[in-house]
């Protein structure tokens, strides 16, 4: 089964209030699993992905 989600980086030099709400970001946010559609194919998950974004 496949999915595709969107990468969120973290850069040098950003504000720490900026930071610390992203980090939280990541620990909050639910189990991959649950939060998308699967997909039998790499390429159904990426088209989805690529209609639901643009």
């Amino acid at each position: 089964m496949y999915c595709v989600h969107s990468a969120d980086f973290f850069r040098e030099n950003r504000d720490d209030q900026q930071f610390s709400r992203q980090f939280l970001e990541l620990f909050l946010d639910g189990d991959p699993q649950d939060r998308c559609e699967w997909f039998d194919s790499l390429a159904l998950a990426i088209a989805d992905h690529i209609a639901e974004f643009s």
